[in-house]
């Protein structure tokens, strides 16, 4: 515990630090703050400066009030716009897409620390329609959206420092979703006005919020370990108002139906302590960060860069398409198929105003998934083209193709046209949009076809109302609805340490199992093998351990190179770790024993640590056994005597053939981090290497070769003659050894 509190108290004190070095106060933002919050952010810099005397951290207390003044120092400074001096702006009614977007991915270091921040967040408003909000006197003063915000956040913090003990790390990983209605919850209303004399428009956007995103925060260092889970709200932000971006007036062309823009900003964001960034974002130039620079925070600044655009359909244009998937829509699935051209699913875009029209629809595939391969581990030569292309074969005719196979278009005025998009991976995903053009009472107007279920301009392939990648009919089928791609939090069999190392898109994606594709379960844990001579296949290892435990061929999974033995060596979006196969076979254990997990001897898993193999010596258990059969044959006949049995040599080869499948489960629940009974955590009162104490039928009581008078020639006595079984079982209580199983490397 000493080790952990020094560990946060380090984090805690950098900002502090740096500002010390460098004899400066604390940055308060440059624009006016009011007097009260001035006078408290004052008041608060003395009692820091107290705390700095004395070569004390300040406490977490005095820290988040720091950082809530701070906050409320920017809100403050992020002012209305001036209003607009011409009186010829209208508020009009408006459909379509508002997407913020969020990025940091950055390393700052400061001494012996390090702190690694790879956080994305989004924010997607979906406007399927506006009402107006009148004054007293009746007259439309602006209109407000109707449709749906949905918001994303998936996040990893990694601290890592060295204390007087050793290394240090302090990891939190963020991720949740949130879908609400304008209107409820939604902090910001949209709005969007027309200068139609001098063709400009200006827009203002709605802000995001994750309430119920999950934490699970990680901390380990020499002598202590923990994890938990939390929850706390997460904003995804536009830029602050004060920035030009959000005020600037767009050109536009009186009589279009769609307004279409965007724009990127580079930003910074400061990080306060070990949790979490955080503070309003502050853009290059501005001079709150240049103030922070000033009082030596520059190795706690982390970039951002923050996106917004928007694709808007003016209401009360003419013209409007609808997206129409087929009825498979909602179940189909992704997958590679023959030579890695998989299934199809066929969608229509409808012209729906005016009534009867026709005209030329443009479809494009976008933000489509360019993993590796088929699948995690297969083909063994891998490819990163698009996943999803149009198969010009299987839509409508008289639809031009690019060479790339991602746009088409019809070559003829129609009212409708069908395109079938098909996928070239089992984890394929991606958008499909649609524009359409149509000549309306004279003028050619453009607007972009809408999927009602869901209020986009845009289709998503599969179909993926969460926005996680991953197939919705899959969730559905596997009872796992609206969970993060990149969880990992598969806890059956129930263990200390949850998840197996593949996140849940991965699990979806799915793997090649001796020539044939599977898709894994995102609850149960599984445990890759590569098991030339049949050892773990078997033996009981899938009974005994309760895991999914699958058996490769050589060609599927990494047997060289790096990552070494990696199962989803083909690694994209949502990976989380490297996660390792075990191969077991037999050979010879130059140590003496029956069999032996990696090369380090005694090193347990988690799999990544049983490099490279779990060898079984099955010449030795031959020997071991037939030899303690003839030192002891008289007593063993004896006793099997009295049961009417002969100790032959069909006795003999049936004992051995169990001893090496108990061996075989033993030695390969080593490199799943279980210990034997003597060295269990759980273990109350040790009694020495080779203690046989615990349960017998547990396959992890450790039993001598040897008749060495430590009690193991007796138990080895009582399973020969037959009144003890092999260990075949695995115990769940005083050495608790399931609780034991580690399948993830992503902790070693």
């Amino acid at each position: 515990m000493k080790n952990r509190t020094r560990f946060i108290t380090l984090f805690a004190i950098l900002f502090f630090a740096i500002s010390i070095r460098a004899q400066a106060p604390l940055p308060v933002p440059a624009a006016q703050t009011g007097g009260d919050t001035e006078a408290k952010l004052e008041q608060l810099q003395k009692e820091m400066q107290k705390y700095a005397d004395q070569g004390k951290p300040p406490p977490p207390a005095l820290l988040e009030k720091l950082q809530k003044l701070m906050d409320e120092a920017q809100g403050i400074e992020a002012k209305e716009p001036p209003p607009r001096k011409t009186a010829s702006w209208v508020a009009v009614p408006y459909t379509g897409t508002v997407r913020i977007t969020n990025r940091c991915d950055a390393t700052v270091r400061s001494g012996d620390a390090t702190i690694a921040v790879k956080e994305e967040k989004g924010m997607e408003a979906q406007i399927t329609g506006t009402r107006p909000e009148k004054d007293d006197d009746n007259a439309i003063v602006n209109y407000i959206p109707q449709g749906t915000v949905i918001t994303r956040v998936d996040g990893n913090q990694r601290f890592e420092a060295v204390s007087e003990s050793g290394k240090v790390v302090h990891t939190f990983e963020t991720v949740g979703s949130d879908r609400r209605e304008f209107g409820k919850g939604v902090k910001q209303e949209m709005s969007l006005e027309l200068d139609p004399v001098r063709k400009k428009y200006l827009i203002k956007f709605p802000n995001g919020w994750v309430d119920a995103a999950k934490i699970t925060e990680t901390l380990t260092g020499p002598g202590f370990s923990e994890r938990k889970t939390s929850t706390k709200s997460v904003r995804v932000e536009r830029m602050s108002e004060k920035y030009p971006e959000d005020t600037h007036e767009y050109p536009y062309t009186p009589g279009t139906a769609v307004l279409t823009h965007s724009y990127s900003v580079p930003a910074y964001t400061m990080i306060t302590n070990a949790a979490y960034t955080t503070g309003s974002y502050m853009r290059e130039g501005s001079s709150d960060l240049e103030m922070f620079r000033r009082g030596g925070g520059s190795n706690l600044l982390a970039p951002v860069m923050v996106t917004v655009s928007w694709n808007l359909r003016l209401k009360g244009s003419d013209l409007r398409a609808l997206f129409e998937p087929e009825p498979a829509y909602d179940t189909w699935l992704p997958d590679g198929g023959l030579l890695g051209a998989g299934s199809m699913i066929k969608i229509k875009v409808r012209i729906t105003e005016p009534k009867g029209a026709k005209g030329r629809i443009t479809f494009r595939l976008r933000d489509v998934s360019t993993e590796k391969g088929w699948c995690l581990n297969y083909p063994g030569t891998a490819d990163t083209k698009p996943d999803l292309r149009f198969n010009k074969n299987f839509g409508s005719k008289g639809i031009w193709t690019s060479a790339d196979y991602l746009e088409a278009r019809t070559e003829e005025e129609v009212n409708e046209a069908v395109v079938a998009v098909q996928s070239l991976d089992y984890g394929a995903w991606g958008k499909l949009e649609a524009e359409v053009k149509v000549l309306v009472k004279g003028e050619e107007q453009t607007a972009r076809a809408v999927y009602e279920k869901m209020g986009t301009d845009w289709l998503a392939v599969p179909r993926d109302d969460n926005n996680n990648s991953i197939a919705d009919a899959w969730e559905k089928s596997m009872r796992v609805q609206n969970v993060a791609g990149d969880a990992d939090d598969d806890n059956d069999p129930v263990s200390a340490t949850p998840g197996d190392g593949f996140s849940a898109y991965e699990e979806y994606r799915g793997v090649f199992i001796r020539g044939k594709h599977t898709r894994l379960d995102p609850k149960k844990k599984d445990l890759f093998i590569y098991d030339p001579d049949g050892l773990a296949e078997n033996s009981s290892l899938k009974q005994v351990t309760r895991l999914d435990v699958h058996y490769i061929d050589v060609a599927e999974f990494r047997l060289k190179g790096s990552p070494e033995r990696a199962v989803n060596h083909y690694k994209g979006r949502h990976h989380v770790v490297d996660q390792s196969a075990i191969w077991v076979h037999k050979g010879k254990n130059i140590r003496g024993g029956w069999g032996v997990a990696g090369p380090g001897y005694g090193k347990n898993g988690p799999p990544r640590s049983a490099i490279p193999w779990v060898i079984i010596d099955a010449d030795r258990v031959r020997s071991s056994l037939t030899s303690f059969s003839q030192r002891h044959s008289a007593q063993i006949k004896t006793r099997l005597g009295f049961k009417g049995l002969t100790p032959d040599q069909a006795w003999l080869e049936g004992h051995i053939a169990t001893a090496i499948k108990w061996i075989t489960v033993h030695e390969t629940c080593h490199a799943i981090s279980i210990n034997h009974h003597d060295q269990s955590p759980y273990y109350a009162n040790p009694a020495g290497s080779g203690t046989s104490q615990g349960q017998w039928s547990c396959v992890m009581r450790y039993l001598s070769q040897e008749d060495g008078g430590d009690g193991s020639v007796d138990e080895l006595m009582e399973i020969l003659c037959g009144a003890s079984p092999w260990p075949n079982s695995m115990c769940t209580t005083m050495h608790h050894c399931r609780k034991q199983i580690v399948v993830t490397d992503k902790g070693d």
